[in-house]
């Protein structure tokens, strides 16, 4: 049992087969590329250990799973693929989001020059957040988002996601977290405090 899962969604966790050049592809409008070519080729999903923990991961998951381990949580980090696996394993599901609605400045212009339509990146946080949701209910677990494009989400504000967390992690995430543990109230959106270079714990 985990008190903490990781997580993210495919445009995110991935290593853009090893280029993130190829990365700029999922910016594109998803009808625009057909699905086989960004799980072989863009976007293709991470290798796992037995257990079906990622073995490599975004480096933003990484920082908060070592700001959660040392603050004496049990962390795991999996790749979306894995999510349904690990969801009866868990109290509380945290994932991060570059872009989840497409409106990030590459995405948008993107967009624009290809004919418009949603792009890949807003696609596959589509579908994680579907999944999500969906476990959540069979579940009961908590969820917190933050990430880069957590902005996005702000303008949004959706209902399953319990709290979502701005800036910065190291001080105040822990917090976040042992109170959903404790079935505490928590704000809908948290903003972190920004950490001293010595509060900042290595990966």
């Amino acid at each position: 049992m985990y008190d903490v899962i990781l997580s993210s969604d495919r445009g995110s966790f991935t290593d853009y087969n090893g280029s993130s050049v190829l990365g700029y592809v999922a910016c594109m409008p998803y009808r625009l590329v057909p699905r086989v070519f960004m799980d072989k080729f863009f976007t293709p999903p991470m290798k796992t250990d037995k257990e079906g923990k990622a073995i490599y991961a975004p480096y933003a998951l990484r920082k908060i799973e070592a700001v959660l381990v040392n603050s004496g949580f049990k962390v795991a980090v999996i790749p979306p693929e894995k999510l349904h696996a690990f969801a009866r394993k868990t109290r509380v599901v945290g994932f991060t989001v570059h872009d989840p609605f497409g409106l990030n400045p590459v995405s948008a212009k993107l967009s624009f020059l290809f004919g418009g339509g949603p792009t890949w990146t807003a696609k596959f946080f589509q579908e994680f957040a579907e999944e999500v949701k969906g476990l959540k209910q069979r579940f009961g677990f908590k969820v917190i988002a933050g990430g880069p494009g957590a902005w996005e989400l702000s303008l949004a504000k959706p209902e399953w996601i319990d709290v979502l967390f701005l800036n910065e992690a190291e001080l105040d995430l822990p917090k976040v977290v042992k109170a959903l543990l404790d079935n505490q109230e928590v704000p809908r959106i948290v903003h972190g405090k920004s950490p001293k270079a010595d509060q900042i714990p290595p990966i």
